[in-house]
């Protein structure tokens, strides 16, 4: 089918892994400048078809996964995030970039002028101060009631 099926043994955590592996694919590919026309030409897919494997909106098989790992020069376990050895904080970077949104905001965020990135910047701690100012004083409201 063209759609893709989530049943309920599908979770949250199964969406995580997809979007966790399409993100090292993309970034793979990206590190050795290939196209996502050509990598999708040697794996017989559409260019469209890996942007939703890079995505995690489309789970790329076994198979899948050993012929990208052949086009990129890495191993499955490389793709799938188990290399034996990470560099310090590797896991928190793959773990907020499996927060959905985040891969995306970030593409964004390297196409933007420096200047435009130093005034998103300003808005983004803004309202991430705004956030928590609004935690803490429902925090404090909460422990005095």
């Amino acid at each position: 089918m063209a759609h893709r099926f989530r049943d309920a043994a599908y979770n949250e955590q199964d969406l995580e892994v997809d979007q966790a592996i399409g993100f090292r694919l993309r970034k793979f590919r990206r590190s050795q400048k290939i196209s996502q026309s050509k990598l999708a030409n040697f794996l017989g897919v559409t260019f469209q078809q890996i942007q939703k494997y890079e995505r995690g909106k489309t789970r790329l098989s076994a198979s899948m996964m050993v012929n990208a790992a052949a086009m990129l020069k890495i191993s499955v376990s490389e793709l799938i995030g188990e290399t034996r050895q990470k560099p310090p904080g590797d896991s928190e970077i793959v773990a907020i970039l499996a927060i959905p949104g985040s891969a995306e905001l970030l593409d964004l965020y390297v196409s933007l002028a420096p200047e435009q990135r130093k005034a998103l910047r300003a808005f983004a701690v803004s309202i991430a101060s705004d956030s928590k100012a609004r935690h803490t004083s429902g925090v404090r409201r909460n422990m005095s009631s």
